[in-house]
C-alpha cells in the first residue's frame, strides 16, 4: 500500500510464519501442512470444475480419494512445496502428468526433481557463487550431518548470496532467533533447504543405488534411474537434533567472497 512500516505501521501477521506451518509438535506441523495444501488444491479443481460446466465434488475427502493413490501423496506435496503455495500447484499439476490417473508419492517425487531442474536450478546459471555456496551446504548439512535444515548466524542470514537462495527458493528462512544450547549468547536463524535440492542429490552418483540390488547405470534408461531411486529412497523427516548439530559457518565456506 506504499506505507512505512513504522511506530504507527506495524506487520502484525508474518505470512512466511503461517505457510510453514509452525506448531508444537512435528505431527501437528505435518498435518496442518497437509489439511492446507488439499484444501488449496481441492479449492483450484472445484473452481475449474464450474468453470468447464461440470458438477463440483462434494468434498475436499472425495477430491482426494480420486485423485491420490494414499494420503502420503498429499503429505509428499506439502513437503516438496515447503511452505509455498505456488511451488505446491506446480508440483501437483507435474505429478498428474506423470501419474497413470491417481497422483502417487513417486509422482510427486519425479514433479518436484523437474520443477527443481527447469526453473530453480536453471536460475543459478549466472550466480556461480550462490551455486558453489549451495553445493557445499548441501555437502555438509545434508550429506555429513543427514539433516534438512541448519542454523546460521543471525548477522550473516541477509549475506547477498544467502539472501539470493532464499528469495530463489532453494534455501527456505523457516525460524528466526534460535539459541543453540552449546553456544549460549550466539543468535541463529534456522534455514531448510529446498527439498528439490535434496531429491536432485538423489538422482546424481551421490545416491546410494546399491539399494536397488542393480547396476542402475548399464539397465535402465534416465526416466527409469530417476523412478527408481525415487521409488526405494526417502526424503529425511525434519529432526530438530540434527538442525542443532548442523552450524553452517558461512565466512569457513566462503572463503575470501565472505
Amino acid at each position: 500500500m506504499g506505507l512505512d512500516v513504522g511506530g504507527d505501521i506495524f506487520g502484525a501477521i508474518d505470512l512466511d510464519q503461517f505457510v510453514v506451518f509452525a506448531a508444537s509438535t512435528r505431527r501437528s506441523r505435518d498435518d496442518s501442512a497437509t489439511d492446507f495444501f488439499r484444501s488449496l488444491l481441492f479449492r483450484h479443481v472445484q473452481h475449474a470444475l464450474v468453470d468447464s460446466g461440470q458438477p463440483p465434488l462434494e468434498s475436499e475427502a472425495e477430491f482426494a480419494s480420486l485423485c491420490f493413490t494414499q494420503v502420503t501423496a498429499v503429505s509428499e506435496i506439502a513437503r516438496a512445496a515447503e511452505g509455498v503455495p505456488r511451488d505446491g500447484i506446480g508440483i501437483a499439476a507435474r505429478a498428474a502428468l506423470r501419474s497413470s490417473g491417481r497422483i502417487s508419492t513417486e509422482n510427486v517425487r519425479e514433479a518436484a526433481y523437474l520443477l527443481f531442474q527447469n526453473q530453480k536450478l536453471s536460475r543459478l546459471n549466472g550466480a556461480p557463487l550462490a551455486n558453489r555456496l549451495l553445493e557445499k551446504i548441501i555437502d555438509q548439512v545434508i550429506g555429513t550431518k543427514k539433516a534438512r535444515a541448519f542454523l546460521l548466524r543471525q548477522d550473516h542470514t541477509d549475506h547477498p548470496v544467502i539472501s539470493f537462495l532464499i528469495d530463489e527458493r532453494l534455501l527456505h528462512l523457516i525460524k528466526r532467533g534460535y539459541s543453540a544450547q552449546d553456544r549460549p549468547g550466539e543468535r541463529y536463524d534456522v534455514i531448510q533447504i529446498d527439498y528439490g535440492c535434496y531429491v536432485s542429490l538423489l538422482s546424481t552418483g551421490k545416491a546410494p543405488v546399491t539399494l536397488l540390488g542393480l547396476d542402475v547405470e548399464g539397465e535402465l534408461g534416465e526416466d527409469d534411474q530417476h523412478r527408481a531411486v525415487f521409488s526405494t529412497l526417502a526424503v529425511p523427516e525434519h529432526d530438530n537434533r540434527a538442525v542443532r548439530r548442523a552450524i553452517v559457518d558461512l565466512p569457513l565456506l566462503l572463503g575470501p567472497d565472505f
